[in-house]
This record gives structure tokens, C-alpha cells and sequence, in this order.
């Protein structure tokens, strides 16, 4: 399993990973599960779009 901070939907800011990049890498990684957190508004905002699982914080 593999969780990944994904604080931005599309927004690039050094040291945070996006959505729209980790969607681009997904055919990389061999973990058979990959669930992503630390979320900001942008990503909150539309989980309905997301390819992965997702961990709410302080869930």
C-alpha cells in the first residue's frame, strides 16, 4: 500500500504533490493499493473525480 500526499487537485506548489501529476504516474507504481490525503479545498472539492481511494484527515 502506498499513501500519498495530494493537497492539490491541479495547483503545482513546490514540495506538494497534485492530483493531475500522480494521475499521469498511476501506470508506474506496483503497490496493489494507493490511497491519497492531506487534503486542501481544491482536492475536497471534487473526490468525485478522483481515480484512487482517499483517507479524510483525522479519519
Amino acid at each position: 500500500m502506498f499513501i500519498c500526499e495530494c493537497n492539490f487537485f491541479g495547483t503545482q506548489i513546490e514540495g506538494h504533490m497534485n492530483y493531475v501529476e500522480l494521475e499521469k504516474l498511476l501506470s508506474e507504481f506496483s503497490c496493489k493499493r494507493m490511497l491519497s490525503t492531506h487534503f486542501g479545498r481544491e482536492m475536497q472539492e471534487r473526490l468525485d473525480e478522483l481515480e484512487i481511494g482517499y483517507l479524510a484527515d483525522g479519519v
